[in-house]
C-alpha cells in the first residue's frame, strides 16, 4: 500500500524526477543515484521509455523505490502499474483520474497549483499533494499560505518546478514539505553524456544540505 513509499520519500527528502529518452541508461542511472544514497526515484511518461525503464530499475534494484511520474492518461497508469511502479505523480489534478488511482491503493501524488484544486484532492482523501509548478505559481510564500488555509487537514507537500541545490534549502525548510523533487539531481545533460559520476555527486551534495536541514 501507500506507507512504505511515503515513508521512504520523507526520509530521504528527495525525489530525482527523471526524464528518461533510452531504458539502456535507466539501470546505470540507478547505480548512479544508489551510489549518491539516494534509493528512489521518479521516472516520467514524458517519452515512450519510461515503462520499460521503470521494470529495468525494479527487476535490477529491488532496493530502489520507483515512481512513475507525468501520469495523465488512464493508459499511463494502466503501463506504470504493468511496469511495477510504486508510486504515481500526475502534473496536475483531474478527478477522474485521481479516483481510478485510488482504486489501486497506491501512493499518489497529484499535482496542485490553487486552493481549488487543493480542496479537491482533500475531499477524495488526498493530503500529499505534488505542487507544481513551485517557483512558477508563488514559491515557498505562496505554498505557505496554502498550507496555513487548510491546516485543519494538515496537507503535505512535494514541490516540484524551478527548484535546485540553490533553493532546494528553502523549500525543506517548510514545515508542510515532507520532500523536493527536481531534475538538478541528475541533469538531462549527465544523462546524456551518460556522467554517471555527476549524478552520484549531485546527489551526495543535496544530501548533505538535507542534513544539515535536520540539524537546524
Amino acid at each position: 500500500m501507500a506507507v512504505a513509499p511515503l515513508n521512504t520519500i520523507a526520509q530521504h527528502r528527495l525525489v530525482p524526477v527523471i526524464e528518461l529518452d533510452s531504458a539502456a541508461d535507466a539501470c546505470s542511472l540507478a547505480e548512479a543515484l544508489l551510489q549518491g544514497g539516494l534509493p528512489l526515484m521518479e521516472l516520467t511518461f514524458r517519452t515512450e521509455a519510461a515503462a520499460e525503464s521503470i521494470a529495468a530499475v525494479r527487476k535490477r534494484f529491488p532496493e530502489m523505490l520507483v515512481g512513475a511520474g507525468t501520469i495523465v492518461l488512464p493508459d499511463q497508469l494502466r503501463q506504470a502499474l504493468d511496469a511495477g511502479a510504486q508510486f504515481l505523480v500526475s502534473p496536475g489534478f483531474d478527478p477522474p483520474l485521481a479516483q481510478a488511482v485510488l482504486k489501486t491503493g497506491i501512493l499518489y501524488l497529484p499535482g496542485v497549483a490553487t486552493a481549488s484544486e487543493l480542496q479537491s484532492a482533500l475531499a477524495l482523501g488526498i493530503n500529499t499533494c505534488k505542487f507544481f509548478p513551485a517557483e512558477q505559481i508563488g514559491g515557498a510564500r505562496f505554498l505557505r499560505v496554502l498550507a496555513d488555509t487548510f491546516r485543519a487537514f494538515s496537507p503535505r507537500f512535494v514541490p516540484t518546478g524551478g527548484i535546485n541545490l540553490n533553493n532546494v534549502e528553502t523549500w525543506l525548510a517548510e514545515p508542510s514539505v515532507i520532500a523536493a523533487g527536481g531534475s538538478w539531481l541528475a541533469a538531462k545533460e549527465w544523462i546524456r553524456d551518460r556522467d554517471w559520476f555527476a549524478i552520484k555527486e549531485s546527489v551526495a551534495s543535496s544530501i548533505r544540505v538535507c542534513r544539515t536541514i535536520r540539524k537546524a
